[in-house]
């Protein structure tokens, strides 16, 4: 029970990242808006009188979409025993991890082009925390997995 404990505190660690800002945009050194991963899974409207009201509706993001539900399935399946939910749990973390890291490539380069291409995105501090909480559970599962024996 204790070897499963790194792994389901990685993970929820790494669900408590999705809080922090992750990306934010500046306009001439001067941050305009932050946006956080639950604004990106769930997505975010701006009313009229907010200063980022020109950025319109900002849609959910799929690849944020995927990491928060992949990372929730492998934190469930961190609570089950055996090897089979060890290895899924494992891979459900490096499809998380894949999603964070295809909503940092996709979600700036989408900003400048619908917006302008005048705006900075600069990641945050929470966006590497949850890649790196993601990435690290992965690997704490597959050791797991690794040195757990096969089931009969």
């Amino acid at each position: 029970m204790k070897t499963r404990a790194i792994p389901i505190m990685l993970l929820l660690v790494t669900l408590a990242c999705f809080v922090p800002a992750w990306f934010r945009v500046e306009l001439g050194g001067r941050e305009l808006i932050r946006f956080t991963g639950t604004e990106l899974v769930f997505g975010t409207r701006f009313s009229s009188g907010s200063p980022a009201a020109f950025l319109g509706d900002v849609r959910p993001r799929f690849g944020a979409d995927i990491a928060a539900c992949a990372c929730v399935l492998a934190l469930l399946l961190s609570f089950v025993g055996g090897r089979r939910a060890t290895v899924m749990a494992a891979t459900s973390a490096t499809l998380a991890s894949a999603g964070l890291m295809a909503t940092g490539l996709s979600f700036p380069a989408s900003l400048k082009a619908d917006v302008s291409s005048v705006l900075v995105v600069r990641y945050a501090l929470g966006y590497y925390l949850a890649v790196l909480g993601c990435l690290s559970s992965a690997v704490a599962l597959g050791i797991l997995a690794a040195t757990r024996q096969a089931e009969n």
